[in-house]
């Protein structure tokens, strides 16, 4: 696996699709969030109740294609269903994987720390299949790929 460091030019591309296959927060306080791609297949008729709605193109997991991105001590993280997913309030760079230097959960998070953390805080937000996870760091994460 190669690694590397994840900048603000780094991008997940809006033209692939991610999956989270797995995400573990060790007693170490290291964030793992493990990806896999999902590879578009051929298009097969979509029946439903027995009406073909025409072709679809299922996505399925590809597991020669990984992505591990491993924060190291972060401030806090949180994991929703994509179906819960909504604005950020912010401005951000990126397109799957995000940075925000403005955001909701900044603001909240600054709010309830007192202003105790001393240095920058920024907020990344992985944008997956079936899941929006996001992320606040004093330290930009490390990145693997397979």
């Amino acid at each position: 696996m190669k690694k590397e460091q994840i900048n603000e030019q780094y991008k997940l591309s809006w033209d692939e699709t991610w999956f989270l296959e797995k995400l573990v927060f060790d007693e170490k306080m290291i964030l793992e969030i493990h990806l896999i791609l999902g590879q578009e297949e051929s298009a097969t008729d979509l029946l439903v109740a027995n009406v073909n709605l025409g072709p679809a193109f299922p996505v399925v997991r590809d597991p020669s294609k990984k992505v591990i991105i491993r924060f190291f001590q972060p401030l806090t993280f949180q994991r929703l269903d994509e179906s819960f997913a909504s604005e950020k309030g912010g401005i951000h760079t990126g397109q799957r994987f995000s940075i925000y230097t403005e955001s909701e959960y900044l603001r909240y998070f600054e709010k309830v720390s007192f202003g105790l953390i001393e240095k920058p805080i920024q907020h990344y937000c992985l944008t997956c299949a079936d899941d929006i996870i996001d992320i606040l760091s004093c330290d930009p994460p490390e990145i693997q790929i397979a």
